[in-house]
């Protein structure tokens, strides 16, 4: 991907963050994410590659296990 294409992903992430943190209980994947802990080992290291706000990292943390987030967006992060 170019350069100039990751600033503007980075740049449209920046302007929605706030907003998109507002709405992301609209988007429940505790299903999805329960039935992925099955296939975990018992407290296992987790990265989340563009966790935004972090609401999966959240739940699997809850559930014991050690996250790292990443995102290319510090408002999301934020």
């Amino acid at each position: 991907m170019e350069m100039k294409n990751i600033r503007t992903v980075k740049d449209s992430y920046e302007k929605i963050a706030e907003e998109y943190q507002k709405t992301r209980h609209d988007f429940d994947n505790r299903k999805i994410l329960e039935k992925f802990l099955k296939y975990l080992p018992k407290k296992p290291s987790v990265l989340d590659v563009g966790c935004g706000p972090g609401m999966p990292a959240k739940f699997l943390s809850d559930k014991g296990c050690k996250i790292t987030g990443i995102d290319i967006s510090k408002n999301m992060i934020k």
